[in-house]
This record gives structure tokens, sequence and C-alpha cells, in this order.
């Protein structure tokens, strides 16, 4: 039991000799505030974290089939997950709604046909999700093959807890070809849908150079989505595949054309680009072009911006067929771009740095999917070998990088990420979603679980994102 002690402590007498249970007190003390000065100053002089990841859980669709590709496309937001499977049902297409974890509703279209590739994209905002089919073939009567279309979803809809159907989504200027809905990405009020191979508008003039569309929610009356507007690069060209990849934060927008050629005279032939839109950029309500985007040290055919993504200031663009930086040592081994708002000057977008595998191999594909929330990344490697030794050939991988991991602003690898189940062929890191502390990886050809039931039905990982810890670990209380 502790001493009682005056409220005012007589003179210290310092002839006589401190009591032993004094002396302990005044030796832990001493030891834990060593203790703490040593925590704060490792806190100071390491400033690099690391983020731990837990696999949740695998998740299958209800209905497995072969060829399904459950885990194309994933999204994410919150505890709901979107996985898209867009050769379900004769190639007709479904999206699975997971919340917390377990499967809670499967979406298809209203006028779903063979053949529609529904859930080749998928993406969610809160209580909406997007998902497009690029195969539709126009509306009703099928006025044009594979000119594409968007279903937009709402929470609730039809029910508590049902995901109900609230619009079909056509481009204005809809053709034959088109693969409208290849892409799709939604934040708010605000859907952006890719047609990549979209002719350039009135005339055709430009094959296959490709659009992108957007949407708002109430334009056209209440509860309706209204196109506003159609994105196009300001130097279109051919087979451009403009839309290819887009994603949409707030009043931002980022467009993928993987097969663009470096600019002004096509110096380097499908090296790739990627263009930024803002809201009210040349007016207001207008979306204006703010930024091309190409990688610093572009090459021929390393299909830069198959991938994008976008969050706050931060923008991060795949070039899955990327041969490894200088010298090219590893053929399509893959990078991954971050570019910065301001970063090079007011309204810019600058390059911070390029993002390559700790462990690159020849054909890895890393950035074949990327994703960003606040200071986390997730890239996908699909075609990644299983780690050393290359022990599971096309099993995939993922590897999420962290701001300030390695110094201060730096983007440092924090973990490798692979399925516990891994096997030959599963594609691992084919998509990937990140919201929060929530990472979801698509395995498109992974064959349905235990004993392997169905070949390339799919599966999706979930993982969970820890609090960073820093290195050497400092015990917390």
């Amino acid at each position: 039991m502790y001493e009682n002690y005056p409220a005012h402590r007589p003179a210290l007498d310092i002839g006589r000799a401190p009591h032993p249970r004094n002396v302990v007190r005044r030796v832990a003390s001493l030891v834990l505030i060593a203790i703490l000065v040593i925590a704060i100053l490792l806190h100071i002089v390491t400033p690099a974290a690391a983020i731990t990841h837990r696999l949740l859980r695998i998740l299958h669709a209800s209905e497995i089939g072969v060829g399904n590709w459950f885990g194309y496309t994933v999204a994410a937001s919150g505890s709901t997950i979107v996985v898209g499977a867009p050769y379900a049902n004769g190639g007709a297409g479904a999206a699975y709604v997971f919340e917390n974890g377990s499967q809670a509703r499967i979406l298809r279209a209203s006028d779903a046909q063979n053949g529609d590739g529904f859930g080749r994209s998928v993406s969610i905002s809160g209580d909406t999700i997007v998902v497009g089919a690029p195969f539709e073939a126009g509306g009703s009567g099928n006025p044009a093959a594979s000119a594409g279309a968007g279903y937009v979803f709402e929470r609730n809809q039809g029910g508590a807890g049902n995901w109900g159907q609230v619009a079909i989504l056509h481009a204005s200027d809809l053709q034959t070809g088109d693969r409208f809905g290849v892409s799709a990405g939604i934040s708010g009020d605000t859907i952006v849908i890719g047609a990549e191979s979209e002719d350039g508008g009135s005339g055709d003039p430009t094959g296959d150079s490709g659009a992108g569309y957007v949407f708002e929610r109430d334009q056209g009356g209440t509860g309706s989505w209204g196109q506003v507007t159609v994105l196009r690069s300001s130097d279109s060209q051919a087979g451009d595949s403009f839309g290819n990849s887009v994603a949409v934060d707030g009043d931002t927008a980022i467009v993928g054309a993987p097969h663009e050629d470096g600019g002004s005279g096509d110096p380097v032939s499908a090296s790739g680009a990627a263009y930024v839109f803002e809201r009210d950029q040349g007016g207001a309500g207008s979306w204006g072009q703010a930024a091309a985007l190409r990688a610093s040290d572009a090459q021929t055919n390393d299909y830069f911006g198959t991938s994008v993504a976008i969050s706050g200031d931060v923008a991060v663009v795949g070039a899955e067929y990327e041969d490894g930086g200088s010298g090219d040592p590893t053929s399509a081994s893959g990078a991954a771009y971050i570019f910065g708002r301001d970063q090079g000057g007011t309204g810019s977008w600058g390059e911070i740095t390029p993002l390559r595998a700790s462990d690159p191999l020849t054909h890895d594909h890393f950035g074949c999917s990327v994703a960003v929330s606040g200071n986390v990344i997730a890239v996908g490697a699909y075609q990644a070998d299983g780690g050393l030794g290359d022990p599971v050939n096309g099993a995939g991988a993922g590897y999420a990088f962290e701001r300030n991991a390695g110094g201060a602003d730096n983007w440092g690898e924090v973990a490798i990420l692979a399925g516990s189940d891994a096997q030959t062929g599963d594609e691992f890191g084919y998509s990937v979603a990140l919201h929060g502390v929530t990472m979801v990886f698509g395995a498109r050809s992974e064959d349905g679980g235990p004993g392997n039931p169905a070949s390339a039905t799919g599966a999706a990982y979930l993982f969970a994102i820890g609090e960073p810890f820093y290195l050497p670990m400092v015990m917390r209380g």
C-alpha cells in the first residue's frame, strides 16, 4: 500500500536513508521514463511505417461456373464489396454484392442478353453501384452491336437491404462497337463511363480513339442520371483507346489511353497516356482537360494508362508492359506511376515517382490494376509467379505501398500479398479495390476453392489493413 503524504512535505532530512519502497518506486519511474524517451526517439528517427495486412476472407460467388471470371473487376466502399463476373450466365454477366464479407445480392441487367459482358466494369460510391456491359447492343431491338451500356443500382431500392436498378445509361451518340461500359467510375453524384472504341464523335474522324461520358444524378429530373458531357483527349488520334480505364474522385476524373503514341508527332508508339479532367475547368459545369500525363521514361508498347486511380491530390497510372526501368532488364514486368496535383507548379499534375515491384520478373504485368485511398496504394501483378523461385506460375500477386515508408513523402513497398490457396494460373491481382481499411484483389481464373470444382470460375480476396507500426517495432499500450 502506498504511503499517504501530507499536502506540504517537511524539509528533507538528508541525514536519513531513503525508505526501501521509495528507492524501488524511484528506480521504476526512471526505467519508465527511459523507455518512453527511447520510444519517442524511435518514432522521430524512424519515419518509415509498415502496414499489416490480414486476409479476412476468400470470396466466391454462390453460383460458380466454368469460365465465369468472378473477380475480373472489384470495387469497395466501406464494408460493401462488388465483384464482377462478366462471363457468368452465358456471358450475360453478373455482379455480386458482399456486405461484411457475406454475399448479399446478385445484380443482373433488367434487359440481360447472352454476351453482354455485364460486370466487365464495376464501381461503388456509398449507396450507389454502377456496372458496365460493353457488349450490350444498344437497348431495345439491339440497334447497335457492342455499343455498350451502364447500369445504376441503389441500396434499399425495392425494399430494405435490396439493391435495385434505377437507370440504364447509353451514350448519346452510341454506335456499333463503341464498347461503352468497358470501364466505369462513380463518386457521389457523378458517374464516368469509358468507351474505348468510340470513333471521335460526329463523322467518326478517328477510329477507336475513344471517349468518356459523364453522367450526373438528377440531371434531367429528380432521380434521373443524365449525360452532361463527353470527354475526349485534346490530342485524340485513331487507335488511342481513350476510355480503356477511368476513375473519378469528387471534381476530378482521370481517363487512360494505353495505345496513345507519346504526344505530338507520335514519337513512342503505344507508350500510352492518361488525361485529367476537372469540373468547372473552362466554365461553370464544364469538364475541361487539366493535364495530359505520360511516364517520364516512356517507351514503345508500355501501355501506360492500362489502369488508373485517383484519391484527392494523388493519381496513379499503371503501365503493365513497362520493361523494368533503365536498360529494360525485365520485359513486361510492369510499373505504376504516381502523380500529384500542384507537383511542379500550381494546377499542374506532375510525376512524383514510378513504382516497381521489389521482386520483378519478366511478364509479371505489375500495374495491370491500381487503386489508391489516402496514403495507401495497391497494385496488381496478375502474372507474378508466387515469389522466390517462381513456385506457382501465374498465381499472381498484389503489392501495397504507403506514403512515408522509407522516408518523408516516399512511397515505399510495405507488403506483397497473395492468395492463401494460390495455384497455377489463378491470376490474383487482375483487379484491385481499396477503400479505407479494406483492400480487395480479384483472381479471375481461380478454380472455385478446395478441389477446384470449376475452372476459372474466379475468386476475390478480402484483406484488412491494420494500424501502422514503426520499424524497429515499438510496443504500444
